[in-house]
């Protein structure tokens, strides 16, 4: 690892040593970097000197290297290159990586490409490809070591001793046990066939108890799996549980970051992949929908606001608190529904224990909306020198939190039972919800006690 000072200075001696031409000089210098810190001094360069020193790159470091860039400098990358360097990149990359490259590609490209890959390749990149966006199949490698259940130890370490050479220098965590028809039936972690007696049968040696998961599982499930059993790898299989593939954990770590930084977000009515992949008439056309709904919510609490012009006529020091009351209410509805939501996404929320989710919220919406409440009541009264008043607010806050917090409780539960993206729905819609009820509680206590307030 290397600090932002160091990379500052890496990149001014990479554009010293191009604008003199010294690209053997420039070659050695980026070889000994890390691919990490490689993509982040070439992240900073200009896009000119960014392709000059990504053409000096094998093809094996190139490839790790765009493999972990940002999408947009990747496809700035992939329009310099013609389709023999792209397929050279391909060849170098593990099968995962290949399919995410390829599969960015135009349609007539990745033809092209895969046409000058050797059989092998070409077809482990296809297998993955044919699989769904976001599915466990979709995130594995085919790359896998793997021997009949009859072998012996001996046999397992030649075939591992095989593997070294052919995998170019992947990672290989497990040996996989698998019967005569492909099917898994066990692992065998490299430590243990270290210490066992070489005659030794692998049925003997193996651990039974693999944890496995289908092709077609949704990619967030799969990265609760892993979290929730601590695994590097997890194996993939197909519907009949013949062996297809693996993940491993560094692309898991992707997958939570991905679906986090989606959530998040969708909570705001706006979508990760549209960043990155879509135009602006596109975004537009997208957040529009909620920002309309969220509008006719809010023109509701408009519709409640106006039911109330004679009582904000007579007492118009109610409306300096209105904004207060929705901005503090609006913000436990958000909090409640991020917690919601990503409890969801990782599993430690469920729909069927919705009672003691709405429970908690009440108990710990009740000791924030008390606080909060008594504060801004005790301000009322010093402002106005009228304690009614002084509840009307407090009371009016109480009770705009409470339905913040239930709403931003149950709508994403609710939307996760019927089969909507919680994440969508639990933002703007409980904002504009609370909206409504904080003010009708607020104005319409007003009114019942305006004699004491004027």
């Amino acid at each position: 690892m290397i600090t932002e000072q160091n990379l500052e200075e890496g990149r001014e001696r990479v554009r010293h040593l191009l604008a003199r031409q010294a690209f053997e000089e420039v070659t050695d210098l980026l070889a000994i970097l890390h691919p990490s810190d490689l993509t982040d001094l070439l992240s900073g360069l200009e896009p000119d000197e960014r392709k000059q020193a990504f053409g000096l790159l094998d093809d094996g470091l190139a490839g790790e290297v765009i493999a972990e860039l940002d999408a947009d400098l990747r496809e700035e990358l992939i329009e310099s290159l013609n389709t023999r360097e792209l397929a050279d990149l391909v060849d170098e990359m593990p099968s995962d990586d290949a399919a995410e490259l390829v599969d960015e590609l135009p349609a007539d490209v990745q033809e092209e490409v895969l046409d000058q890959l050797d059989e092998a390749t070409s077809s482990d990149v296809r297998d993955v490809l044919e699989h769904e966006e976001d599915t466990a199949g979709r995130l594995m490698e085919v790359e896998l070591v793997t021997v009949s259940e009859s072998a012996t130890v001996r046999e397992a370490i030649e075939v591992i001793r095989r593997a070294v050479d052919e995998m170019d220098g992947q990672e290989i965590y497990n040996v996989y046990v698998v019967d005569d028809a492909g099917r898994l039936v066990g692992s065998l972690p490299l430590a243990d066939l270290i210490i066992t007696r070489s005659d030794r049968p692998v049925t003997e040696v193996m651990d039974r108890d693999v944890v496995s998961v289908p092709e077609g599982m949704d990619q967030e499930e799969v990265a609760n799996i892993v979290r929730k059993y601590n695994l590097i790898i997890l194996p993939v299989v197909d519907t009949e549980r013949r062996l297809i593939g693996q993940i491993t954990v560094d692309d898991v770590i992707d997958v939570i970051h991905e679906e986090l930084t989606e959530d998040m977000l969708r909570l705001a009515g706006s979508d990760a992949e549209e960043m990155e992949h879509r135009s602006p008439t596109q975004i537009a056309r997208m957040r529009l929908p909620w920002l309309f709904v969220t509008m006719g919510v809010e023109l509701i609490a408009a519709v409640v606001i106006s039911r109330f012009n004679q009582t904000l006529s007579k007492v118009i020091i109610l409306a300096s608190f209105m904004p207060i009351i929705s901005a503090i209410s609006g913000n436990v509805g958000v909090q409640a529904g991020a917690i919601i939501v990503r409890g969801l996404a990782t599993g430690h929320v469920r729909v069927e224990r919705w009672w003691w989710l709405l429970l908690r919220e009440l108990k710990s919406g009740l000791l924030m909306a008390l606080a909060c409440g008594v504060t801004l009541g005790g301000i009322a009264v010093v402002w106005t020198d009228k304690w009614q008043f002084g509840a009307v607010v407090g009371t009016a806050m109480l009770c705009a939190m409470l339905t913040a917090g239930v709403l931003g409780t149950v709508i994403p539960l609710i939307s996760e039972k019927v089969g909507f993206d919680p994440a969508v729905t639990a933002g703007p819609f409980a904002s504009a919800c609370q909206d409504v009820v904080g003010f009708a509680v607020f104005l319409g206590l007003a009114t019942k006690l305006i004699h004491w307030l004027m």
